[in-house]
């Protein structure tokens, strides 16, 4: 309006009570609308952030297996050194002797279950 009251006023001077109440409920109704648009959209970007994360912590717990794995594998190395100690080598070059293959010649095989 020209001299500055709301137009909400003048149309409800001019149309009633009916068209305050409905303009009111609009109002809130496009209000809760927004509200509930923007809250699920920061939920969505909220779970899509968690879900990346997940998917990260499993490579994460892979990469931890395998380096586990390995030094199991170095550990099984020096326990095959001890089981056949040689006479007159000290217990370090046993040690530095034990190689994979000499443990493949063995038989001994572990699988990724009995691990």
């Amino acid at each position: 309006a020209a001299d500055g009251k709301p137009i909400t006023l003048l149309l409800k001077n001019i149309y009633g009570w009916p068209f305050a109440l409905s303009y009111m409920a609009s109002k809130i109704f496009v209000s809760f609308g927004m509200f509930n648009l923007i809250m699920a959209v920061y939920l969505e970007n909220t779970l899509h952030e968690a879900r990346m994360e997940g998917a990260g912590n499993l490579q994460q717990q892979r990469r931890e297996s395998i380096r586990i794995a390995k030094q199991t594998k170095r550990l099984l190395k020096k326990f095959c050194a001890l089981q056949r100690p040689e006479s007159g080598v000290g217990f370090e070059a046993t040690l530095r002797r034990a190689s994979l293959l000499e443990i493949h010649k063995s038989g001994m095989h572990i699988s990724k279950d009995e691990f």
